[in-house]
């Protein structure tokens, strides 16, 4: 993400709508290029540099939009769960079947290949 920084010479004395501070006539001020903006439409003063920053991308998340992803997430992992057929899962291992299992949040009682495969079909 990059943020352009403003260095901004005030050459008429102002208060700052957003911090109710008064800035004075030859202030240096670091502003938006949107602010920038504002007070160049009332001739306060001139840009004197532009400074350009990378920065790390450091957000806050609302908490809708966390609970948007981890759907996206649940959906997704829906989409990658596949369904064997009772013939398939017999033509796998144990440990095999096993590792289905677990990937699939299937919890097994029991350690015998056909009560595995009768439980890993019970959970589709």
């Amino acid at each position: 993400m990059v943020k352009v920084i403003i260095k901004y010479k005030v050459e008429k004395g102002f208060k700052d709508k957003n911090t109710k501070e008064l800035i004075k006539a030859n202030d240096l001020i670091d502003v938006s290029v949107e602010r920038m903006r504002e007070l160049n439409k009332y001739n306060i003063g001139k840009v004197v540099d532009v400074v350009v920053l990378e920065e790390k991308k450091e957000t806050v998340t609302s908490p809708e939009k966390i609970q948007e992803e981890a759907q996206k997430e649940v959906e997704n992992e829906q989409k990658e769960k596949v369904n064997y057929t009772q013939e398939e899962l017999k033509k796998m291992s144990v440990n095999d079947l096993k590792e289905f299992a677990e990937k699939n949040n299937i919890e097994l009682t029991s350690a015998k290949k056909d009560d595995i495969i009768e439980q890993i079909l019970n959970n589709k």
